[in-house]
């Protein structure tokens, strides 16, 4: 445990640079950013005078192929003679049937609906579904790719790995070192950034959305440190395009797709566990697609899946880093 504990202080301080401490704060200013964008948005609507809502207008009809003609508001002709009322309710000023033309409406000009701001009720749903999709989709992802996909190239770049190879489970504490210090970078990233936006944010159970969106970042952290790890050991010198390309293909498009092959992402669980724990409305979540695409599984058994597949990946990463032969030669010297 020493042991760890070391290989994990020296990774923290290792990987704490002032680019890294930059992108650090990048990411945890994204869902502050998104959250003043909003506010300011629906600030700024509900403080907007009164729109064509308030103000209606009078309908202007055009005139049309047939001698028609146009009527300002206000003006009075022969039309609007009461022998003529009851026939231009049923006929057009050009004199066509209205109930056969299918074009009866394309010269009109109606007064579109003002937009408001969402209500009180209704913003727990909405915080909670842009905090989901910014803090342990975007920031806690995007923090651990940055640490744990470059975890055997950094060593072999700083030919320190057939030091760290030559010592007695050298290689088994130095890979959960860079696991637990990639999962803290993904965490800490996501507390603070979720914590200041939520201070900011003008809603109702903050505190709910707080612990559902920590406890779901915690959750994406360690199952995307053990994936990125993996595939950062299988392919170490091309590691961050590889995450990349399986973050996309895998976890976005793939993690979409309404088949039984998405419940292997990381995504569909983080999904599930958010619909079941988040403040959403009632009529989002006992809707029939929602269920029908999430299934009936529990929030245990989502738990264990992301559980099973984390240990799965750790294992086999640090299987592979054990028993492979690394090289540090570039691929022209091969």
């Amino acid at each position: 445990m020493n042991k760890l504990m070391a290989v994990y202080q020296y990774e923290l301080r290792r990987t704490a640079s002032a680019g890294r401490i930059i992108w650090w704060i990048a990411l945890a200013s994204f869902p502050v950013l998104i959250t003043l964008l909003l506010q300011w948005l629906w600030t700024s609507i509900e403080s907007r005078p009164g729109g064509p809502a308030d103000n209606p207008q009078v309908i202007i009809e055009s005139s049309d192929a047939e001698g028609g003609f146009e009527q300002s508001p206000g003006s009075f002709s022969s039309a609007d003679s009461p022998a003529n009322r009851s026939d231009r309710g049923r006929k057009g000023w050009g004199g066509r049937d209205r109930r056969f033309d299918p074009q009866e409406d394309s010269g009109r000009r109606r007064p579109r609906p003002r937009r408001s701001a969402p209500e009180m009720s209704q913003r727990p749903t909405i915080w909670s579904i842009i905090y989901f999709i910014t803090t342990p989709c975007v920031c806690c992802a995007m923090s651990v790719l940055l640490t744990a996909a470059p975890a055997v190239a950094s060593e072999l770049e700083q030919k320190s790995w057939s030091y760290v190879a030559s010592r007695p489970q050298g290689i088994l504490w130095l890979m959960l070192g860079k696991f637990l210090a990639a999962a803290t970078w993904g965490i800490t990233t996501s507390i603070t950034g979720v914590s200041v936006a939520l201070l900011i944010a003008e809603t109702d159970m903050k505190s709910q959305i707080w612990t559902t969106i920590v406890m779901l970042s915690i959750l994406s952290a360690f199952a995307y440190s053990a994936i990125y790890l993996f595939l950062g050991t299988l392919l170490f010198r091309r590691a961050m395009v590889l995450c990349v390309m399986y973050t996309a293909i895998a976890e976005i498009m793939i993690g979409a797709f309404p088949a039984v092959i998405n419940r292997l992402t990381v995504q569909f669980r983080l999904r599930a566990l958010a619909v079941q724990w988040a403040p959403l409305a009632d009529d989002f979540r006992e809707n029939d697609e929602v269920s029908w695409y999430f299934g009936e599984a529990t929030s245990l058994e989502h738990i264990m899946w992301l559980g099973i597949m984390t240990g799965t990946l750790l294992l086999a990463a640090i299987q592979l880093a054990r028993y492979r032969e690394f090289t540090a030669a570039v691929e022209s010297d091969l």
